[in-house]
């Protein structure tokens, strides 16, 4: 079964396809976000959080692939390169959306919370360790959370929405650069003889 297929229209702009892959990576996304929010009800969930960051370019790049094996017109660099980027833009949107619902409405202490929950850790592991260095961190944390310098919730999204679309960006243009190359090397006016 295919999640997946473009069709051969022609008229069909690169916007347009980028708009129908958003939402599989946003799936992606949407569980490294869920990895990130749930940890403080879910600790174990935090062990996705790894393996969802390294999927992310396989999936940028599988789409890219299905892409141009649909469209051979649209298989360049610079197609490429700009379907992964508003794929990226469109799948950020996506997951600020539910990542913002979330924190409003669900757990809006999850700052906090995240904090609080950094700042017990290391003060365990400072009098475990007889490490001084730690208990300062600890107690600049427990700081910052008293003197409300923590972002808040919307902030933390915005924050988190540009580094993936940016990140997005970045991933796509090392993507389609290897995928315009290894279609340069399969051209049959590669293979032609030189005069």
């Amino acid at each position: 079964m295919d999640i997946i297929s473009f069709s051969a229209d022609s008229s069909r702009s690169v916007y347009r396809y980028a708009a129908d892959a958003g939402p599989i990576l946003a799936a992606v996304y949407c569980i490294f976000a869920a990895s990130i929010l749930l940890i403080n009800r879910f600790p174990e969930i935090g062990i996705l959080t790894l393996p969802t960051a390294i999927s992310i370019p396989f999936v940028l790049a599988w789409l890219m692939r299905k892409l141009a094996a649909s469209r051979p017109d649209l298989s360049g660099f610079f197609p490429l390169w700009l379907f992964g980027i508003y794929t990226s833009i469109f799948a950020t949107l996506i997951c600020a959306l539910l990542s913002a619902l979330y924190l409003i409405f669900i757990d809006p202490a999850f700052v906090a919370t995240y904090f609080r929950n950094a700042a017990e850790s290391l003060q365990t592991i400072s009098s475990e360790s007889g490490s001084a260095d730690l208990s300062r961190q600890a107690e600049i944390i427990r700081t910052a959370i008293d003197r409300r310098l923590l972002p808040s919730p919307m902030e933390l999204v915005a924050a988190m929405s540009w580094l993936a679309a940016f990140g997005g960006s970045v991933m796509a243009a090392v993507a389609a650069r290897f995928r315009s190359l290894s279609k340069k090397g399969t051209k049959p006016s590669d293979a032609s003889p030189q005069n």
